[in-house]
């Protein structure tokens, strides 16, 4: 049994729930902030209950958020849609997709080591297959994909450089 207990220390209330393929539970519904109003927040536990991750959205009305419902997709991205009160625009449905990866973590195995800076290298300089997902192989966090990734990454991986994002 797993619990949460929002910022506010108030009253949550889940919504909808859904699994992934490695039997992770992804759980949504709304809960207070602390000054935020109601907000949509959604838990990703691991298979053995552990708690992976917790997202939390409020619209920029800061008023009442509530999600009703959460998909994950084959790729692991978490969709989670509700009804917001926006800023001067009354109540509105919002859909957030949540994307779930490891950056610098190219071939999707699951950590990061030289078979990415190679994958990485390959595709930037070659053409290559691209990162899984592409959004990986962005090191630098600047929304290109180049060969500042490709060093960064190696200098991470081989000498242990801080990671540059």
């Amino acid at each position: 049994m797993r619990r949460y207990n929002g910022p506010a220390n108030d009253d949550d209330f889940p919504s909808a729930i859904a699994m992934d393929g490695s039997n992770n539970v992804y759980v949504t519904g709304a809960s207070p902030g602390s000054e935020t109003g109601s907000d949509y927040a959604t838990i990703k536990y691991y298979a053995n209950g552990d708690t992976a991750w917790v997202r939390r959205y409020y619209a920029p009305g800061n008023d009442v958020d509530y999600a009703y419902a959460i998909a994950v997709d084959g790729s692991g991205n978490v969709y989670v849609t509700g009804g917001s009160v926006g800023s001067g625009s009354g109540s509105d449905y919002t859909t957030i997709k949540y994307i779930q990866f490891l950056r610098g973590d190219c071939d999707k195995d699951g950590g990061i080591d030289l078979s990415d800076v190679m994958l990485l290298a390959n595709y930037v300089l070659k053409g290559g297959q691209p990162p899984n997902p592409l959004q990986a192989g962005d090191v630098n966090c600047d929304g290109k994909y180049d060969l500042v990734d490709v060093i960064k990454l190696a200098r991470y991986v081989l000498w242990g450089e801080p990671f540059p994002c």
